[in-house]
């Protein structure tokens, strides 16, 4: 098992079986691109520093080799809500983040997948946007058929770990959607958002 232990902006450690090794990429997505390279047969988990203390490595080490998990402790994921102009299955889901379901959100609170994913994924990279680069792949891991959950067990515990909402800018919303989706539900985000700015305006 492979442990990136990351603060969002760069690797902080990397553990290999428990064991500190020297990592040469600052970059977390060449990091984990590089490790998966090199050991080309074990599991990568991403986690945010603070939540170290409480990973779930006996869960972890259950995990199938066609499953990607990531759990994001918090009510609200990086896409923002906006997402939902475009996949109308977002608008009307009430979801209890204390069970696992699936999902493409992954979030870089925490996360497993088996290092061929990552070997296997063909895409540009945005290679200084973490939190972009986690939805792009579980959206591309899901349409090859990968199994993609949300799931509080890669914690060993749920409280208040004090963490901040990291959230999309405007123009990542727009590009996800461009890349992901039709141009039709494209559009639909588009009209949603001029028709919103227009009545913001008007009511000044």
């Amino acid at each position: 098992m492979i442990i990136v232990i990351h603060n969002f902006n760069k690797v902080l450690k990397v553990l290999i079986n428990d064991l500190p090794v020297n990592h040469i990429e600052d970059n977390i997505i060449r990091c984990m691109f590089r490790l998966a390279s090199e050991y080309k047969d074990e599991y990568i988990v991403w986690v945010f520093e603070s939540l170290v203390p409480v990973i779930n490595k006996e869960f972890i080490k259950e995990v199938n080799f066609n499953e990607i998990h990531t759990y994001n402790p918090l009510s609200e994921e990086f896409l923002c809500s906006e997402i939902g102009f475009a996949d109308f299955r977002s608008v009307f889901l009430n979801i209890n983040k204390k069970i696992k379901y699936n999902t493409w959100q992954l979030s870089g609170y925490i996360g497993v997948l088996h290092s061929p994913v990552l070997n296997n994924v063909m895409m540009n990279i945005p290679k200084n946007d973490f939190d972009y680069f986690l939805v792009r792949l579980g959206m591309t891991s899901l349409k090859h058929g990968l199994l993609v959950y949300s799931n509080p067990n890669l914690l060993s515990q749920i409280k208040d770990f004090n963490l901040y909402h990291r959230k999309s800018s405007l123009k990542q919303l727009f590009n996800f959607v461009y890349t992901n989706y039709s141009i039709k539900q494209f559009l639909l985000l588009f009209i949603a958002f001029t028709f919103s700015f227009t009545k913001a305006v008007n009511s000044e």
